[in-house]
């Protein structure tokens, strides 16, 4: 009985971690019209030499009332994350809501004169052509 127990934890933790490295889910995309950076939310002074260019960032999305932003981590600071200061295409707002604390892929431009919502994030997408979920 233990032996069977043990099989089913080890298949289902088998599981969980091919699904957690699985292709990401394509919400929108459209191409962008310039060559595109790709950086990490982590790599501040290279974001900080990429104002008003084409990037793509991978990190975690709020979708909060008032706290619309890509993280680096689903708990860093608001000063870490960059501020989605645009729409977001035909998503619905529910379909949005339920992207809340996932991993996501965005290519946007970045405008780094804008720092969102109280001025307390790093920067901002004011354009979106990309969006993918893992």
């Amino acid at each position: 009985m233990k032996t069977k127990a043990l099989s089913i934890l080890l298949l289902l933790a088998i599981t969980g971690c091919k699904s957690a490295t699985r292709e990401p889910v394509t919400i929108i995309c459209d191409p962008a019209p310039e060559p595109v950076e790709i950086v990490s939310l982590k790599d501040v002074e290279r974001i900080k030499n990429l104002d008003g260019k084409w990037v793509q960032l991978e990190g975690y999305l709020h979708t909060n009332f008032e706290d619309v932003a890509i993280y680096p981590a689903q708990h860093a600071p608001s000063k870490e994350a960059i501020w989605l200061g645009c729409e977001f295409g035909n998503i619905p707002s529910q379909k949005l809501d339920s992207l809340h604390d996932k991993k996501v892929q965005i290519i946007g431009r970045l405008n780094l004169k804008d720092k969102g919502h109280w001025e307390f994030y790093l920067g901002a997408l004011d354009s979106i052509k990309c969006l993918k979920v893992f």
